[in-house]
């Protein structure tokens, strides 16, 4: 929960920094509060500035890298060495200089400070800055050219020479008049009045120079000039907690001007600690104290407050308490009881630095063995007694890329990732002191999605295998098929929602959405039977606050229709039109749709059209004994009739970058010349944790790159995903593509070279939430280059763009992006995120013919509007071959081509018939095409194998059939949504049922069946086909089965028939 909206001040001094600065201040108590014993501080005139070039005249930036350096690593570099890797007979240094220095010595940075606001966000951060200056900007001091040697002279100039100079920030004044500065302008020893005070200290060791003046010394360098460098690092080093502090109070209530959210949405009144906002609670910085922290605030005598909150706005020393009752009462207490007051911290004792390298000890990680939801408690320990255990990083990954550094706790509420099966998390421990441990791991086993299964009653069925695809590869109908490589399902209809006939369920609710009352969620939301597509329906019982959504990325200012079918008591749709920056949300406009007593299925739609700055979608229903049904989210007014979703299949590929989605930082990643700055970050991502974010440093094109080794000859594609910060769309004016081979380093680049050809055009498309992704196609004629894309001048200095799932793969068109992490059936080929990534090819063996004559049918479409210009193999029986080039469908029988069919983002129905004489296509139920031809024999195996070449195809309503169907048969079913595999009426009681039971991870099912839905029978006869007798009496005879797994996980499916006569 976001604690509070609104500028804060931050303070990074203690107590006696609250005070006024004046001209003359105790030379003690300033070494005190300022934190710091000038441990970092380096100077120009120290020993190792001294070369044989005299360069210690012009090193105040080797000077300035060097602090950066000891102040995140603790390590002392000399300064000639910095001065060497920079160039000796290099006199001046400027902004490339220093960050190549930084990156070489491994301190992680973010050049992109332009002015004194810049500053203080960054001090905000808790990080200190290297920074250009006119130091004319700068007035002399008391103490100028040795005037003064008092230590408690310390602001202004302290040397008549004045020119461009780099120097370090470290702090702010608490009135935000002068910035703290590391001058590193220091010559001689002790003793010489213009550098050193009488008590031995440097005069450029916390000096205080005028916010304003500083800002007028950086405008000395243009205001579209990058003049400072943010030190990214984890190290606090004037924010020791101690028993007392001074800091910013501020009170705080749960309204929505404050909190950006109201009653009812995700997270809203619920802290970082998970529990819900009470009086007591407090929300601060956790870099400077730990949640958990209890303390006294100076006016409220023995009321114990708990950090146990965080706030996008509270940094630094700032507690912000919560109010329990209206907005004016709130700002009342600000006015009587906030501002700078006294903190005493019960029970802490300041930690004593004894700068040991010794990390925690005796840790662990605890977890359930066994959990039927993601969401569980982690119990952690850590130990260190002499400098204490202050930090902590969870993660999924064991290289820790989902994770960051937050305040040691013994306990965290974990969220492991999606899917069933065995579990890792890790932990690792940070002492006061910056030491971490060793890194610990819990294994915990994932049941959370039941199993799956269906029940069919069929006298006599003319299928061989019925396998719907939507959810699940689980034949209804026939022997189960054999799976291999990536399971991954896509909407028949461009529907943004997914699961959205909630066949799949996890956690108690329907897999891909989620709920504010997770724990109430099991009562809440049930599969149901009472299904209008495939095997089951939700069914609610829960209040406008237990309410399910999901969440997507849509377009600005487009037509959408939100639809879906409902019946019961009462229930409501919403749609949420959200303004996404960074990681807050804003609501813009709210749609809402309802329904009283229906006893039928009805449709609820809503129209409505996006706003200018909308990025994404929040869809949510509730309803009390509500069923729902084929949900949607389509672009446009008059959507077609609900699909369901379809099996991806593309073929096995490898994606070439390292690192493609930033969650190693910007590793690997580059600029040429220092047009660009590259960091990574989490404001902005689309895969992943973290997406990198490309500021433009200097005016004009600017690519940003990427080494690779390829194989001359062959056609690759690069494609990537783009935001611009600016939210304008995105095409190729401004953002093109970049490649130049031969070389793997830009050290080896001559610009002089790059011509046109090597800023290709790329093809872009909106994929919701402001991003774009965009391709370009090449021919490789180097077995290696570099690779990436290139802002033209439509990005200023100073302009943003984010850069996500960079994918470079061999092919003449994007396949959907993935990387190692993406799930089962996709690996790295060395370390993660270090290494090149490979996706297997999706197949699916359905089977054996068993006979010499059948028919089989399908639909597909394409995901994309891309075309392949090779032939791509989707479905093969022997040597019968469907396959997809272009925008077509081909049909061939060995090499001859029967017939082709068209094949675009639109659902096509397919089918082939054969019998010992001739072989024909349908597409959508009409002929396209005949063979005289003697089609697949008896045991020919029947394959959903795509080829390599394979791109984006999404397949459902696979079916194959005993017979050769008529064409009025398979007009039939390319006109209806889905195939029902039973019939739906018989004379004979005498009939056959089959049972379909499957689960990822488990064999050990436990099948029960019932008559009427309520009293459950144990089912004997197992899975497959089995005689069934429905009864002498005529009517409408029902089966139900529960398939339940060991953890007690169920789904529950039924079957019709009517017995008696037709009609």
């Amino acid at each position: 929960m976001h604690a509070v909206i609104r500028t804060v001040i931050v303070l990074l001094l203690l107590l006696a920094l609250v005070m006024p600065i004046s001209a003359k201040m105790a030379p003690t108590a300033l070494a005190e509060e300022l934190g710091g014993n000038g441990s970092w501080y380096r100077y120009q005139g120290e020993p190792s500035s001294y070369d044989s070039h005299s360069n210690q005249n012009v090193n105040c930036g080797p000077t300035s890298v060097a602090m950066a350096i000891q102040y995140t690593q603790n390590l002392s570099v000399p300064i000639r060495d910095i001065r060497d890797f920079i160039g000796k007979n290099k006199k001046s240094t400027n902004l490339s200089d220093l960050t190549k220095a930084l990156s070489h010595w491994n301190v992680a940075y973010r050049a992109d400070i332009y002015n004194v606001s810049d500053i203080k966000a960054a001090l905000q951060r808790g990080h200190i800055i290297i920074v250009a200056l006119d130091m004319r900007a700068i007035s002399p001091g008391a103490d100028l050219n040795g005037a003064s040697a008092d230590p408690s002279i310390r602001i202004g100039r302290f040397e008549s020479v004045a020119r461009e100079h780099w120097i370090v920030i470290k702090g702010i004044t608490p009135d935000e008049n002068y910035f703290i500065v590391y001058d590193g302008n220091v010559w001689g020893g002790p003793g010489n009045p213009v550098y050193w005070y009488s008590d031995g200290t440097p005069k450029g060791m916390d000096r205080y120079y005028a916010v304003n003046e500083v800002e007028k010394g950086m405008r000395h360098f243009g205001a579209n000039t990058i003049k400072g460098i943010e030190i990214i690092s984890s190290r606090l080093p004037d924010r020791t907690l101690r028993n007392t502090v001074i800091a910013q109070v501020t009170y705080y209530t749960l309204s929505p001007e404050e909190t950006g959210k109201n009653p009812g949405d995700p997270g809203w009144g619920i802290m970082r600690n998970g529990k819900r906002v009470h009086w007591g609670a407090v929300a601060v910085d956790p870099n400077y104290i730990p949640l958990g922290t209890k303390m006294l605030i100076d006016g409220w005598g023995n009321q114990i407050f708990v950090a146990s909150d965080t706030g996008s706005q509270v940094k630094g020393w700032h507690i912000d308490v919560y109010w329990p009752g209206s907005r004016e009462e709130a700002l009342r207490k600000n006015d009587e009881l906030g501002g700078w007051r006294k903190i005493t911290f019960i029970g802490m004792d300041a930690p004593v630095s004894t700068s040991t390298t010794t990390p925690p000890v005796n840790t662990y990680i605890k977890a359930p063995e066994t959990t039927t939801t993601r969401w569980i408690n982690l119990q952690l320990h850590a130990e260190d007694p002499e400098e204490g255990v202050v930090g902590m990083m969870i993660s999924n990954s064991k290289n820790f890329t989902d994770a960051f550094e937050e305040p040691y706790s013994s306990i965290k509420e974990w969220t492991l990732p999606p899917g069933d099966g065995e579990k890792t998390v890790y932990a690792r421990f940070k002492n006061s002191d910056g030491a971490w441990s060793s890194v610990v791991e819990a294994h915990i086993h994932l049941e959370e999605e039941p199993p799956t299964g269906a029940v069919t009653l069929a006298p006599k069925p003319g299928l061989v295998s019925y396998i719907p695809f939507n959810g699940s590869t689980m034949a209804v109908i026939g022997p189960q098929p054999k799976i291999s490589g990536p399971v991954r399902y896509a909407s028949m209809n461009n529907n943004k929602l997914s699961n959205s006939s909630f066949e799949l369920w996890a956690g108690g609710i329907p897999k891909d959405w989620d709920s504010p009352l997770r724990d109430e969620s099991y009562a809440a939301y049930e599969p149901s039977t009472e299904a209008l597509d495939g095997s089951t329906s939700l069914f609610s019982n829960s209040t406008k606050e237990g309410y399910i959504y999901q969440i997507v990325p849509i377009r600005a200012n487009t037509s959408y229709t939100l639809a879906i079918m409902a019946k019961g008591n009462n229930g409501a749709i919403q749609i949420q039109e959200l303004q996404t920056t960074g990681t807050t949300s804003r609501v813009l406009k709210l749609h809402t749709a309802g329904f009283k007593y229906a006893s039928d299925w009805k449709e609820i739609k809503i129209k409505f059209r996006t706003q200018a700055n909308t990025t994404n979608a929040l869809v949510k229903l509730w309803g009390k004994n509500a069923y729902w049904d084929d949900i949607q989210l389509v672009e446009g007014f008059k959507p077609t009739n609900y699909l369901s979703e379809g099996l991806l299949l593309e073929g096995s590929s490898r994606n070439y970058i390292e690192n493609p989605s930033g969650e190693l930082g910007p590793e690997g990643w580059s600029g040429i010349n220092s047009w660009v700055d590259i960091i990574s970050t989490r404001e902005y991502t689309f895969f992943g944790y973290k997406a990198l974010r490309v500021r433009k440093v200097k005016p004009g094109p600017a690519a940003t790159i990427i080494a690779a080794n390829l194989i001359p000859g062959k056609t690759y594609t690069l494609s990537a995903y783009i935001k611009l910060e600016d939210q304008r769309p995105v095409d190729s004016s401004i953002i093109r593509g970049w490649f130049f081979e031969g070389i793997d380093s830009v050290d080896q680049l001559d610009l002089s070279q790059v011509t046109d050809m090597n800023r290709p055009v790329m093809q872009w498309e909106p994929v919701g939430g402001g991003w774009y992704r965009g391709y370009f196609t090449f021919i490789a004629r180097h077995d290696k280059g570099l690779y990436g894309v290139m802002s033209t001048d439509r990005i200023p200095v100073g302009g943003i763009y984010y850069m996500d799932g960079v994918q470079l793969e061999e092919s003449d068109n994007p396949s959907t992006y993935f990387d190692g992490n993406s799930g089962s059936g996709y690996k790295w080929s060395g370390k993660p995120y270090r290494s090149t990534s490979y996706r297997e090819g999706t197949t699916v063996i359905v089977g054996e013919l068993k006979d010499s004559t059948g028919t089989v049918f399908f639909k597909a479409r394409s995901l994309d509007s891309h075309k392949t210009t090779s032939k791509a193999t989707i479905l093969k029986i022997g040597q019968l071959y469907i396959q997809q080039r272009s925008n077509q469908m081909l049909f061939k029988w060995g090499d001859k081509l029967i017939g082709s069919a068209s094949l675009d983002t639109h659902p096509n129905a397919y089918a082939v018939t054969w019998n010992s004489q001739r072989i024909t296509v349908y597409s959508n139920g009409k002929e396209i095409g005949s063979v005289a031809a003697r089609g697949p024999r008896k045991g020919r195996l029947v394959e959903i194998s795509p080829s390599q070449d394979t791109k984006s195809i999404v397949i459902s309503e696979f079916s194959l059939w005993k017979s050769v169907l008529t064409e009025e048969n398979i007009s039939f079913l390319s006109s209806h949504r889905s195939i029902d595999p039973g019939v739906r009426f018989t004379v004979d009681p005498k009939t056959r049922i089959w049972v379909a039971a499957q689960d990822p991870t488990n064999k050990d099912l436990r099948i029960l069946w019932s008559p009427d839905g309520i009293h459950w029978q144990s089912w004997n006869k197992g899975i497959g086909s089995s005689p069934w007798n429905i009864g002498g009496s005529k009517g409408l005879k029902t089966v139900w089965i529960k398939v339940i797994d060991p953890i007690g996980n169920w789904m529950m499916y039924k079957d019709e028939i009517y017995l008696g006569k037709e009609g």
